[in-house]
């Protein structure tokens, strides 16, 4: 059955017009909040690694 109110292509035009309007919105708001929590998640990432790396040299020391 037949969409009784085909959209015209103008409209489906601005619908991708505003879905990409929106998509670039998230986009940018992701990247902000990506660069306000960028030092932490080093921070974060470099302790784990250097606990990680501690525990490895302790258990290998141990061993010998």
């Amino acid at each position: 059955m037949a969409d009784p109110s085909p959209s015209s292509l103008l409209d489906r035009l601005v619908g991708w017009c505003f879905a990409i309007l929106l998509a670039s919105m998230a986009l940018y708001g992701a990247v902000l909040l990506i660069q306000c929590i960028w030092p932490w998640l080093v921070i974060g990432l470099a302790a784990v690694g250097a606990i990680i790396l501690v525990g490895w040299l302790v258990i290998r020391w141990r061993r010998f």
